[in-house]
């Protein structure tokens, strides 16, 4: 695995980085086979009188490198001047171009820490080891819909003790065992979020909402809970060091993850991970020695990145953000070993 030996210790200064995911969500996908849209980089926000010059030989350690930077930012006008806010990209993927490890876990001073941006993160589904309390549940859809989707008018019922309110939002869902057969059933429960809908109108025994959200087809029965909105916005933190897992499930039940899908790790709170994490996905390949016929374990073998979106007690969930094949649940992951 190759990765740029030249980027200068991120401890002589304060990144401002931003590390942008565009990534269509895959939610409907049954075939990983096919194309995603997807885009993924690294940038930097330039400060009053920086040049790419100081850039390049920030994070690069070589000034020798800022045309490379200049061509792949057009916007920016004059390198020997930057406006103070220009967003500069260090790093775009490209094929199977590594994400430079130490931009992986780095090391965040002062209070300008890089950041993610995922922006299907509110249809991102958890695990924990109980499944949420519902304070409701869809029973009817205006016009008997066979798929429910945005727009459509719907009913809910309400649990005894737990009223709704007029004009606030619910996040639609279902619990289900984890996808797949590799996940051990005390890993807890799947929660698989459907939509978000907005009541309209509450009644004495039920209310009257409309589905402002489908992030999957909704269906009658499923459940109903409190919205909590999330942001986009993911601030960087540095891996738990020494981390090991595996990938236990696709969320959607694919065999097969490429860039953009999400995933289930078998490692949560309780074992240091937390969202904004980035981990590499390995394998581990066994040869037998010539002439001793004595079996060697080779690896890892590094072969891509998921970065973690969500973090509960024992299960976290995370975007595969770049891999050099498919992704099975299986798979292995690890922290990178260049830590400071």
């Amino acid at each position: 695995m190759l990765y740029p030996s030249s980027l200068s210790d991120a401890s002589k200064t304060i990144l401002v980085l931003g590390l942008v995911l565009c990534l269509s969500f895959p939610a409907l996908a049954q075939n990983a086979e096919q194309d995603l849209p997807y885009e993924f980089g690294i940038y930097y926000t330039a400060k009053k009188g920086e040049t790419l010059v100081d850039v390049s030989k920030r994070f690069f350690d070589s000034e020798a490198y800022w045309p490379q930077l200049w061509k792949d930012n057009k916007s920016i006008q004059n390198p020997y001047d930057l406006k103070e806010g220009d967003r500069i990209c260090l790093y775009q993927k490209a094929g199977t171009q590594k994400i430079p490890l130490r931009l992986l876990s780095p090391r965040v001073l002062g209070t300008e820490a890089p950041f993610a941006i995922f922006s299907p993160i509110e249809a991102a589904g958890f695990v924990r080891p109980e499944p949420a309390k519902p304070i409701g549940s869809l029973f009817k859809v205006i016009g008997d819909k066979v798929i429910i989707a945005d727009g459509d008018e719907v009913f809910l019922w309400k649990t005894e003790g737990e009223p709704f309110e007029a004009g606030g939002r619910y996040t639609v869902f279902r619990t289900q065992p984890i996808p797949g057969s590799l996940a051990p059933p005390e890993l807890g429960v799947h929660h698989y979020l459907t939509g978000v809908v907005e009541v309209t109108d509450v009644k004495p025994q039920y209310a009257v909402a409309t589905v402002i959200k489908s992030y999957r087809p909704i269906k009658i029965n499923d459940l109903i809970m409190p919205h909590e909105k999330r942001t986009p916005i993911i601030p960087l933190a540095r891996c738990q060091k020494g981390l090991n897992g595996t990938i236990v499930a696709s969320e959607e039940n694919l065999k097969l993850m490429g860039d953009g899908h999400i995933a289930f790790i078998d490692k949560g709170r309780r074992d240091g991970v937390s969202p904004g994490q980035q981990y590499l996905i390995c394998e581990y390949d066994k040869r037998i020695k010539p002439g001793t016929h004595q079996e060697v374990t080779v690896g890892p073998i590094d072969f891509g990145t998921i970065l973690v979106l969500l973090a509960e007690e024992r299960v976290a969930t995370v975007a595969i953000t770049q891999t050099d094949r498919k992704v099975s649940a299986g798979d292995r992951f690890r922290a990178p070993s260049l830590m400071e």
